[in-house]
């Protein structure tokens, strides 16, 4: 997903972690309760990948002609992987909504034209999740 951690710079920091959990300062953000969300949500996709699967392996076209929810749950559940290991790795709260951001933007600016109709569902799916992901860290 591209985040890297950044190096706490005191009580002050936006840093992931032990050291702290505030977001400039001011908006307490509970990391504990953040990677609790994040790993229910990655089991609530993993729980519509294999309803998924076990559709697919019943009927097939049936399976792809209502396949919508298992798009968004696989690119859920490989962003929030994504998500939980820049988290534990130290990645800032600012540096996670502006990546997340970024992806939003980006395919906002730039919408994906593939001639593979499955790749560009995937890509608004990514922008989708990203911005309700940085829409729900206000909660936090």
């Amino acid at each position: 997903m591209g985040l890297s951690p950044t190096p706490a710079k005191g009580p002050e920091s936006n840093t992931l972690g032990p050291e702290s959990n505030t977001l400039d300062g001011e908006n307490v953000m509970n990391v504990e309760l953040i990677m609790k969300k994040v790993d229910w949500s990655i089991k609530s996709a993993q729980e519509q990948l294999e309803k998924f699967k076990t559709s697919l392996d019943k009927d097939p076209m049936y399976a792809f002609d209502w396949s919508g929810d298992a798009i968004s749950a696989a690119v859920e559940f490989k962003m929030l992987t994504d998500i939980k290991a820049a988290i534990e790795k130290g990645c800032t709260v600012e540096k996670l909504i502006e990546h997340l951001t970024d992806i939003a933007l980006r395919e906002a600016r730039y919408p994906s034209r593939s001639t593979s109709p499955m790749s560009n569902l995937i890509a608004q799916e990514k922008a989708s999740f990203a911005i309700k992901f940085v829409d729900e860290l206000k909660y936090y």
